[in-house]
């Protein structure tokens, strides 16, 4: 992402228009391999992408769909049809001679349930041209897309088992009440840690707290670390799903899951994603700055994920979280706008929402907005629901470089695979993190920006260019109010994205309590209504900590929204008695309640209530 001064870097071959045309193959295969029955393979589809391409260079994956009965271990063959030559390959170990391509699992990824997938990449290099591979064969089945037919035996088993199997089947948590997780799409300029970074930081932190988002892409872009002269890095997005995946075994114990879902869209809270599921999320837009990425025969595979996930029917809104550019949402609106009815597209846009760290489609010397996909965004499209955050990144990146820094060297550094791989900072700590905390279930409603969250707080106005208008916090009170939400947050943040780590590398550790809240266990904000003058009762009684530990609570009253006159809040062990004052009439009076208990580290829940007065 983001600082307004880093080292130049030597230039690198711009990936050309060809990336716009990438290839796609899909062939498959259903004769019966002759295997063990843990390596059979009855049938298989295999989907390959080439992602992006430039002169002599290009990079794809490759996902592996299973069709047959669950297997252990898998190895992938095919062969490329000119002088192809694969340099880097994640997700699966490497083998080539001449135009033979031989991929096998790793240790973590092995394992292949029906119809579950699986998708190494790779980055590779070609001379004259770069043709995809027609032919695919999984365990030495031909990969046709079908499985052949089954013939039952001709007599019935004389005996039935006798025992049940000695294991249970993996499944993942029962649902119970959990509400749907938040969803979001991350936009990053990820690059390796010794170039820029806190778009990695921000990416592990994330991945640490996946049970609490259901992310429906992660797209590599542009931004202030990628300006479009040198490729994109998207193979550091790959490394940190693979810490992910290292560590996932002790992060799933964290809410006792045992298993993945088939189905992993509608994911509720507590629950942990597959890393091949996130794996075939990873795109990425095109490698051009700005409004270079928008327009006629500019659709990419990111822009292509974000167009799928909206449409989706689903009545959550898509969160689009910009740690670099926002082209790819804005060729994605294009792309609407070009080829369905005004309504189509207005119905399209109700469903984002946007929180853009910065405008990282201007340069970090402060250019002006003529090539700015974000101003265009903006400017074009009114309706957007738009967060344009240029005082909380800044306060939640500087302070904990300033105050808290020492805790992630010696609580998250170095513990794990996620904290084993979590750099040190270079300009800033996590300047992208509070677009995705912003959605942290429970203190705030993301739709209501003037509320402030772990995220900031924004009041909509005319933003930094002067023209557009969005929710900001880049002067004034704003960026006071916004500074102040996430000081005020911050160590609690803190320990729980270290109290994660702990869980990653021991499977065990602290957990958050369990608030409730007038026999309310949501995260929402909870809506009461009363007269001005009357008194509301509001109670804890049902709270419960996961780990025993005493729980103490703190009310406080939300000057920043809605009313923001003196309210009297009386507590009495498990109950506050709040005293709604006489000139409310009309108005909301919001009331934060923190839970915290006395664990190591202390470990808070935030639950908003709002009081409307009629």
């Amino acid at each position: 992402m983001r600082h307004p001064r880093f080292p130049a870097m030597s230039p690198r071959t711009r990936r050309s228009a060809l990336a716009a045309t990438a290839a796609l193959a899909v062939v498959s295969g259903g004769t019966l391999a002759v295997a063990t029955q843990a390596h059979a393979v009855a049938g298989c589809q295999v989907t390959y992408t080439v992602t992006s391409q430039w002169s002599g260079g290009f990079g794809a994956n490759i996902d592996i769909k299973n069709l047959g009965d669950p297997i252990n271990n898998w190895t992938l063959k095919f062969a490329f049809p000119a002088d192809q030559t694969i340099t880097q390959l994640w997700n699966g170990n490497l083998t080539q001679s001449g135009a033979n391509v031989t991929v096998t699992n790793l240790s973590y990824n092995g394992t292949l349930g029906t119809n579950a997938t699986v998708s190494p990449g790779f980055n590779g290099t070609w001379t004259t041209t770069n043709p995809a591979p027609t032919s695919f064969s999984l365990n030495g089945v031909t990969c046709t897309g079908t499985t052949p037919p089954t013939t039952p035996p001709t007599t019935p088993p004389t005996t039935p088992p006798t025992t049940p199997p000695t294991t249970p089947p993996t499944t993942p948590p029962p649902s119970g009440s959990a509400p749907l997780k938040p969803r979001m799409v991350i936009m990053t300029d990820i690059t390796s840690a010794d170039w820029e970074p806190d778009d990695m930081e921000s990416l592990i932190h994330v991945l640490a707290s996946a049970d609490m988002y259901e992310i429906d892409g992660i797209i590599s872009t542009t931004g202030w670390s990628l300006d479009g002269s040198s490729p994109l890095q998207t193979s550091h997005i790959y490394d940190v799903i693979n810490a992910y995946a290292k560590d996932l075994p002790n992060l799933m114990k964290r809410s006792g899951q045992t298993g993945f879902l088939a189905d992993e869209t509608h994911q509720r809270i507590g629950y942990w994603p597959s890393p091949d599921h996130l794996r075939s999320l990873v795109k990425e837009g095109l490698d051009v700055r700005g409004m270079g990425a928008v327009g006629a025969g500019k659709d990419s595979a990111g822009s292509n994920q974000v167009v799928s996930v909206v449409d989706q029917a689903d009545t959550r809104p898509v969160w689009m979280t910009f740690w670099g550019s926002g082209n790819t949402l804005a060729q994605a609106l294009w792309h609407v706008q070009n080829t369905r009815s005004a309504a189509d597209l207005a119905t399209f846009i109700s469903k984002v929402r946007v929180y853009a760290i910065t405008d990282q489609d201007r340069g970090y010397t402060g250019e002006g907005y003529s090539n700015s996909s974000q101003y265009w965004m903006r400017k074009t499209f009114p309706s957007l629901f738009y967060i344009w955050s240029e005082t909380a990144w800044g306060e939640y990146g500087s302070t904990i470089k300033n105050t808290y820094w020492p805790q992630y060297t010696s609580k998250i550094q170095g513990h794990g695979a996620l904290g084993g791989m979590y750099p040190t900072w270079k300009y800033i700590v996590e300047g992208d993190s509070p677009s995705w905390l912003h959605l942290w279930p429970g203190l705030n409603d993301p739709n209501d920006p003037s509320q402030y969250g772990f995220g900031g707080r924004f009041i909509y106005g005319t933003g930094p260019d002067g023209q557009t208008k969005a929710y900001t916090d880049n002067t004034g009170d704003p960026a006071n109010q916004s500074r102040a939400a996430i000081d005020r947050t911050l160590q609690d943040q803190t320990n729980n994205f270290i109290s994660r780590i702990d869980w990653a590398t021991n499977g065990t550790g602290n957990r958050n309590p369990n608030l409730v809240v007038n026999n309310d266990n949501g995260y929402t904000p909870l809506t009461l209504t009363a007269t001005p003058g009357s008194t509301v009762t509001l109670t804890t009684t049902g709270t419960t900590d996961p780990d025993g530990n005493a729980i103490t609570y703190t009310w406080t009253h939300d000057t920043g929204t809605g009313y923001t006159g003196t309210v009297n809040l009386t507590t009495t062990g498990t109950t506050t008695n709040i005293q709604i004052p006489t000139n409310t009439a009309g108005q909301t009076i919001s009331i934060i309640l923190r839970a915290a208990d006395n664990g190591t580290p202390s470990l808070a829940t935030y639950r908003r209530i709002q009081i409307k007065t009629s």
